[in-house]
Formats: structure tokens, C-alpha cells, sequence
């Protein structure tokens, strides 16, 4: 078990600015190295301890930026407290809905609730229960743009597939859900034995959110009552007269009010197995963000820790990142596509023995129940989601590709692309370009039914069935370090188009596939007349990363250029 004892002397804390109280300490400002901290002081007695170090333990790992940032854990310099050194912040929900916040304003309701919701799922997706939220445990950040943030993992427990055990009712009673309250009212169970504690689930932390939406959008209200006395009855007996009552007021023109109402509704049902869960939320609120005015939304680019040689490719249908280091195959799942990639749940399966010093090739089939993994002259098949080896094979040569059938889920070639079901283009160092047809027996029998002459060596072939054009890159002849991009139609023998860039050599190209937004109807020849269906990202052996986007082209000179071109 972790434990840090260390950097007493570079914590300060000022007890005169009393932030906040829990059950187990007191939150001060303080300064950790210098910075603006709180400090929350816990009395470290024999019976404290465990909790101590389960808080310290479950929140030091986590990373993200809806829950609150714990930076280190030590001893006070008189070994009287142990010393909790947390981001600070500048209030909490509770003191916001009290008209007791004077910090920055808060972003849009729709986008406070997706805030939290965001932070309470990452937790769950680190396979933790928070077991205690409430207003005060919302925190507001003192930053801009304003982040909401979860507090307060002095209850946090370990759970496994969404289920946790429990040896004693732990939380505040106003926020809890029905099921643990029903048990601390039993009378047949006066003493909350633990032998008779059933398991809990993280739908727990679903209801307690719901209120805390609830009592968010009202300003302070529960839904199950004003009166803090009768709230806990008015929960046990799924009498949220608060909530009843604000339905019925709702403006017949207040969307969005209806939607978080009905939201809300499903979050705070009385039986678990009907409650939805935060995934389902943040896809409902993600839905709202999306229709609102985008000037009033906050958007961010999260980083994924990736480190080292790795490779990464998105499952073709699904939310599942595979991304492939070293020895290890990586699954990153969620329950769908609004929930942001920080919160998607991790699975590690050991790779076979493979040149783990190259860069890995991976590569998902169609339908996404097979996933290729390639490094050097070796090649692995697994079945997704069992992540069984469905074959294995050493090659005598280096292998840069691997490209699945477009139609067929258990055929993959290699050195080669697919341009159909049954035709795969080839490239070469000989500047040719060659199309084969495959017969009736596709792995054997192949017929050649067109040959480009690229200008030097061809690196690289991207098809695109929507404009049914072929792409390749490659350097040229006569100019050293110039790179072709050249577009090729069945239908011609020399590039319909080409594109000429100077000072780069060797380059993987990436042809994006854009939104039709109707173009169906126009077919190939509409697709082919549409300039955003021409845009081209490249990488080149150099550490430079260009994309190119081009309206209408026209000839210049001895090969075609963009008549517009935009870094």
C-alpha cells in the first residue's frame, strides 16, 4: 500500500481561511512549494487511518481535469495530521446555489451538469464508486473557462464490473440513493450488520447526481423535499414531490428544460435496474451542447499519455481504440461516442513474440471482428473481442502494410491495397503501378487489368471508393527531395491530377473520406467535382506534418496544381 511521508516543510497552511469541513477533516488554504493550495487536515488516529490511506490511494492516480487534482500526502511537522495537498478551488456548487460564490462566472446549465457527469464517469472508469455526491463535494475551478470538479473520495471503493461490496452504509443521507436507505431504516436489521449488507452499484452515484442536477438547475431545492427532515423518508417512499412539482411548471416552450427534466426523471428512479446510467447522460447532455450556440461552449484538446513507439486505430464501427507497444495489444472502450476519450476504460492483452523495435502495424477488418497486428516480417490475427490468435505467420521480407478486404472479413493482403472485392493495387520501387483482378479462386488466380507509370519511386497507394480514384505518393526523378501526389482514374493512363511539394521525400499519405451532406445522388461524376473531397494529409521522414486542401485544379507547367492551396 502506498504512503507518502515526505515534503512537510514545503506545505504552509493558514488555519484562519477555513474552506470547508467533512467527516473526517478540515479543508484550509495553504501553499504547497509556493503555490495556492487547500490543505485538508485529517486527524491521524489508529481508526482513521484506513481511510486516510484509501483516499490518499484512490485519488493520487487520478487525472482529469473534472476531478479535483490531489498533489501530495504527508505528515503535518508535529505528526498530529496527516495533510491532503489539494488543487484549489473557488467554492462549491452548494455555495453557488446559496449565493455565497463570488468567483467566475459559470459556463451554461447544460454545460455545468456534462461537467460533472464527465468527472464522476472518468472516476467509474478507473473501476471506482464515489459514494458521496452532494453540492459541497462540486467544486468550482479557479481557472478559466471554468471546470467543474469532483471532491471528496474519503468513501471512494474499488468495484468490479460496476459492483461493489459493502461492510457498512457510507455517505450523506440527504444525497443517498433509496436502496442504502432502506436498509438503514430496516428495523429487522437495527444494527447495519455488515454480513447483511448486499452489494452496491455505481448507479448509486447515478441518483445522488440527479439530485444534484436537480437541485443545480433549481438553485438549491432537492427534489424530494424542501424540508432537510422529511427528505430522507420522502426518498425512501420514491416521493420526489420537489421534482413533481417543478415538471409541471415547465413553459411549453422551454426545450431543453423538458429534456433535463426527463433526464433527471430517468437518473432518480426509484429501482436500480431502471435507473440509466452516466454514459447514457453524457450522451444525452452531449446532445443538447451540440444543438446550442457553440459561442457559449467550451471546447479543449485532451492528450492521451502515450508514450514510445506505438500505433493506434479506430475500431470501424464501435468506440474501441486498439493501439498496439511493444508486447501489448491495447483496448480502449466506451458505451458510446460522447464520452470523452479521458474517460474510456482500459484492457491490456499480451502480443505474441514480435520485433517489438519496429513501429507496429494494426489494422481493423471490415466489420471490425479482426484485428491485424504486423511488426517486421511478422504477422498476427486476433478475433475482437475474444483476443484469440486466428493466425500467425513470419515473412521472409520487411512488411509495411496490411490491408483488409473491403467485402470479405477474412482476407487480408499484405505489400498490397484493395481497390474493390476483387482488385488490389501494387506499387514499386520501378515507378509502376499495377492493377490486378483476382478470379474465381482469389488467392490464386489474378489477371493484370491496368498499369500506371508513376514518375520514381511509389511509396505509398490510398483508395477512395467515393470518387473511385487511386492516390499515390512518391519522389521523383529529375527532382531530388520533390514529392508527387499524383490522383489516378481506371479510365485514363497518365494522373487526372498531381500535386508537387518540395523538400520532402518518403511520405505516408492519408486521403479523408468526407460527410456526402447528399452527394449520393450526383454519384462518382458530382464526388469527383467536389473539392472537399480532396483533402490529403501527409507524413514525411522528416519531423514535419503538413495537410493540404485544394478547390478546382487546373495545368500548370508539366503537371496539374491546385488552382488554391490552404495550410
Amino acid at each position: 500500500m502506498r504512503y507518502l511521508k515526505k515534503h512537510f516543510h514545503a506545505i504552509q497552511v493558514d488555519t484562519s481561511k477555513l474552506l470547508g469541513s467533512g467527516t473526517y477533516g478540515y479543508v484550509y488554504e495553504g501553499k504547497f512549494n509556493g503555490d495556492p493550495v487547500a490543505v485538508k487536515q485529517m486527524t491521524t488516529t489508529t481508526a482513521q487511518k484506513e481511510i486516510i490511506q484509501r483516499e490518499m490511494n484512490s485519488h493520487i492516480e487520478l487525472n482529469h481535469v473534472n476531478v479535483v487534482k490531489l498533489f501530495d500526502v504527508a505528515d503535518s511537522a508535529d505528526n498530529r495530521f496527516t495533510q491532503l495537498v489539494l488543487e484549489l478551488c473557488a467554492g462549491t456548487l452548494a455555495d453557488y446555489c446559496e449565493k455565497k460564490y463570488s468567483g467566475p462566472k459559470l459556463p451554461p446549465d447544460e454545460l455545468v451538469l456534462y461537467q460533472i457527469a464527465n468527472g464522476l464517469d472518468y472516476i467509474h472508469s478507473r473501476n471506482l464508486v464515489h459514494r458521496d455526491i452532494k453540492p459541497e463535494n462540486i467544486l468550482i475551478s479557479m481557472t478559466t473557462p471554468i471546470q467543474m470538479k469532483v471532491s471528496d473520495l474519503s468513501f471512494v471503493k474499488k468495484t468490479r464490473q460496476d459492483i461493489f461490496s459493502q461492510s457498512k452504509i457510507r455517505g450523506t443521507l440527504l444525497w443517498m440513493d433509496p436502496e442504502r436507505l432502506k436498509f438503514l431504516n430496516d428495523t429487522e436489521n437495527p444494527e447495519n450488520k455488515s454480513a447483511d449488507l448486499p452489494d452496491g452499484t455505481i448507479k448509486s452515484d447515478t441518483f445522488s447526481s440527479g439530485c444534484v442536477f436537480f437541485y443545480f438547475l433549481t438553485r438549491g431545492t432537492h427534489p424530494f423535499g424542501k424540508n432537510q427532515a422529511t427528505t430522507p423518508a420522502n426518498i425512501v417512499q420514491n416521493n420526489p414531490v420537489e421534482f413533481d412539482s417543478y415538471k409541471q411548471s415547465l413553459a411549453a416552450d422551454d426545450v431543453n428544460g423538458r429534456i433535463l427534466a426527463g433526464l433527471i426523471e430517468k437518473m432518480i428512479q426509484f429501482e436500480e435496474e431502471e435507473r440509466i446510467g452516466l454514459p447514457e447522460v453524457l450522451k444525452q447532455l452531449a446532445t443538447l451542447l451540440y444543438g446550442m450556440d457553440k459561442s457559449k461552449c467550451q471546447f479543449r484538446l485532451v492528450k492521451a499519455p502515450f508514450d514510445g513507439k506505438y500505433s493506434i486505430r479506430s475500431h470501424p464501427t464501435e468506440p474501441i481504440l486498439a493501439r498496439a507497444i511493444k508486447k501489448e495489444l491495447i483496448f480502449y472502450t466506451a458505451e458510446n461516442w460522447s464520452i470523452p476519450f479521458s474517460n474510456w476504460r482500459e484492457k491490456v492483452t499480451c502480443l505474441p513474440i514480435l520485433d517489438v523495435e519496429s513501429t507496429l502495424l494494426l489494422e481493423w477488418n471490415m466489420n471490425g471482428t479482426q484485428l491485424a497486428v504486423g511488426a517486421a516480417g511478422s504477422v498476427v490475427v486476433w478475433s475482437y473481442p475474444e483476443c484469440n490468435i486466428l493466425f500467425q505467420k513470419i515473412f521472409s521480407s520487411y512488411i509495411n502494410v496490411i490491408e483488409w478486404n473491403p467485402t470479405r472479413p477474412n482476407l487480408f493482403a499484405t505489400f498490397h491495397w484493395w481497390i474493390s472485392e476483387n482488385q488490389i493495387a501494387v506499387s514499386s520501387s520501378d515507378g509502376k503501378i499495377r492493377i490486378f483482378e483476382m478470379g474465381d479462386n482469389i488467392l490464386t488466380t489474378t489477371r493484370l487489368v491496368k498499369e500506371f507509370a508513376h514518375d520514381g519511386d511509389c511509396y505509398y497507394l490510398e483508395w477512395n471508393e467515393r470518387t473511385q480514384y487511386l492516390a499515390s505518393g512518391g519522389g521523383g526523378q529529375i527532382h531530388v527531395n520533390h514529392l508527387f501526389i499524383d490522383i489516378w482514374s481506371m479510365d485514363h493512363d497518365i494522373p487526372v491530377y498531381s500535386l508537387g511539394l518540395e523538400n520532402v521525400w518518403g511520405p505516408t499519405i492519408a486521403w479523408r473520406l468526407c460527410t456526402a451532406d447528399g452527394e449520393e445522388e450526383g454519384g462518382i461524376e458530382t464526388a469527383r467535382k467536389s473539392a472537399k473531397n480532396f483533402t490529403f494529409a501527409y507524413r514525411d521522414v522528416f519531423p514535419k506534418r503538413e495537410t493540404w486542401e485544394w478547390s478546382p485544379l487546373h495545368r500548370t507547367g508539366d503537371f496539374l496544381q491546385p488552382e488554391a492551396m490552404r495550410n
